[in-house]
């Protein structure tokens, strides 16, 4: 009854069949993959999980959009961390499902972290819509916004300028996570660190290829976690991981909430340590670039790590709400703003029915993904003997799977390296299934 649905749901639902101990082969696997992802798209599952450009895609009339005539009306949307969106995003979100409601669809929007400018928007689109949140007037709640699972430490300097510190922490704990802002300083800090602890040390990135970060996770996920796992923000995000202590590069509240929510999560232990450093080793400020002059309020981050400072250890899960509430005080600001409100009174979207055209469709990606970064995936030239066997066998989704994903921003330094008359490009760099891809 349940169908998965987003850009790489093909190759997910060929890992999960591989998992689940079936005996067939690779290649019935693969049509299998290939057919539940085509019904996923076509009007069967009456449950689907997805991404929220799936959706968006119908809305903006991309390819076979009139199907979501017959599918959307009177039909559920639960939208899920939707903080976590870009701008644009949500406001085309909201603008669909303001729409959506209309047709007698009803909406659901759940977080960990729920700023109250959200919520408000969120009611600005929908009306007056319930909004269930945790009470300490409810004995269930009350447990979970009092447990304190968290000291907390903003530490001067960089993890790179801290490495002796750090060494001495992880020596004296069973297991540590170390969440880098860049790919290029994990990598760094990985070698440091296996220099030290020798292969109990793991690395996770966004510059591995997909075959390469399933063992990866798989193997943190079933087994016994790393003296240390040196990790990029690919961290935050759907792994239930438990570690003793964190030792963080700085970033928006929302973003560390969720990196120190891979530390003590059940709240069993007593407190556990985490340490975050004001600077970051890379240069390129990956959140923002803060003036903080009396003209430029302070970035996103500096009002993160100035909140956290003021909050008394050990800290709640209650104190880390409030203090997200005040750092997202003013809402989207700036580029933001405009980003938000673009989306959100997009014509396509305004205007749906006035601009309805049975059996046109347009482009949809380039309105959704436009002004943010692009990716595209190049095979490092090491795999291309290794990719050429799978296909040859049939393996294509095997052999995709040896692929890397690259952000565009990436191109002005490999360019040199990058061979776009090859299909797939392929990629002239080191690759390695310790440490991934190196630019």
């Amino acid at each position: 009854n349940v169908g998965l649905l987003h850009s790489r749901a093909t190759a997910a639902l060929y890992s999960m069949l591989e998992a689940s101990g079936d005996h067939c082969s690779k290649l019935d696997r693969q049509v299998t993959a290939k057919a539940l992802t085509g019904l996923a798209r076509e009007i069967w599952f009456p449950i689907r999980v997805c991404t929220p450009h799936q959706i968006l895609r119908y809305m903006l009339r991309g390819k076979g959009w009139e199907a979501m005539l017959a599918e959307f009306p009177h039909a559920c949307f639960i939208f899920d961390e939707v903080h976590a969106y870009d701008p644009r995003i949500v406001g085309l979100t909201l603008a669909t499902a303001r729409l959506v409601t209309n047709w007698g669809a009803r909406c659901l929007f759940l977080s960990a972290t729920f700023p109250s400018f959200l919520q408000d928007l969120t009611r600005k689109a929908l009306g007056q819509i319930p909004l269930i949140v945790p009470s300490k007037h409810q004995e269930g709640d009350k447990e979970i916004l009092d447990k304190k699972r968290h000291t907390l430490e903003i530490r001067n300097g960089s993890l790179a300028g801290n490495l002796e510190s750090v060494i001495d922490a992880v020596e004296s704990s069973p297991s540590t996570l170390v969440v880098c802002n860049h790919v290029r300083t994990a990598q760094t800090i990985f070698d440091n660190l296996r220099n030290r602890f020798g292969n109990n040390v793991s690395l996770l990135h966004s510059r591995f290829n997909q075959e390469d970060r399933n063992r990866i996770e798989t193997e943190l996920l079933s087994s016994s976690l790393p003296k240390v796992l040196v990790a990029t923000q690919v961290v935050e995000v759907s792994l239930d991981l438990d570690f003793h202590q964190t030792f963080l590069e700085p970033a928006p509240i929302d973003a560390l909430v969720q990196r120190m929510g891979r530390v003590n999560r059940a709240g069993i232990r007593a407190p556990s340590s985490v340490v975050v450093f004001t600077e970051q080793v890379n240069r390129y400020q990956l959140y923002c670039e803060c003036k903080g002059t009396s003209h430029e309020p302070l970035c996103l981050v500096q009002r993160s790590l100035n909140e956290l400072r003021s909050l008394a250890n050990p800290i709640s899960e209650d104190d880390l709400i409030g203090a997200a509430d005040r750092v997202y005080s003013e809402g989207y600001r700036n580029e933001d703003a405009r980003a938000y409100e673009e989306g959100f009174n997009h014509p396509d979207i305004v205007a749906y029915e006035k601009r309805l055209l049975a059996g046109a469709h347009q482009d949809w990606v380039e309105q959704v993904i436009e002004s943010t970064d692009g990716t595209i995936e190049a095979l490092p030239s090491s795999l291309s003997s290794e990719y050429e066997s799978r296909r040859r066998q049939g393996l294509w989704l095997e052999a995709d799977a040896l692929l890397v994903q690259l952000r565009e921003k990436s191109f002005a330094h490999i360019r040199a390296k990058l061979n776009t008359s090859a299909d797939p490009w392929t990629l002239n760099c080191v690759y390695s299934s310790q440490r991934g891809l190196e630019l």
